[in-house]
């Protein structure tokens, strides 16, 4: 308990110091001279030359671009494959008497 008590006594002590102290003045033309340096470093960034991810990122967006289309193309010819796939599927179960979907067998066993 004698720690705890000894750290309250600490901080009541910093604080009462922090109340004594006046306060900081700050200079009169420091928002002058920031905003001016700002300035300068915006200037100075504008005249940097393009970094290598700079120069090939239009290429890079328009090869991605260009990928994605092509998946588009080839899924969709896929789904057409995939239904003429499910139509030959379903005309040999046909032939052969076979039940196509799961919910049919329920309504063959009924009769219906």
């Amino acid at each position: 308990m004698t720690q705890k008590h000894h750290i309250e006594k600490e901080v009541a002590r910093t604080l009462r110091q922090m109340e004594e102290e006046a306060p900081l003045k700050a200079d009169p033309f420091f928002y002058t001279r920031l905003t001016a340096r700002i300035q300068e470093e915006q200037a100075a960034h504008h005249l940097e030359a393009p970094t290598t991810w700079q120069r090939w990122r239009p290429f890079v967006l328009a090869a991605l671009v260009g990928a994605n289309i092509i998946t588009a193309a080839l899924w969709m010819n896929t789904t057409t494959a995939t239904s003429e796939r499910e139509q030959a599927l379903n005309a040999m179960a046909q032939d052969y008497s076979l039940v196509t979907q799961s919910s049919d067998w329920l309504s063959e066993s009924l009769g219906e």
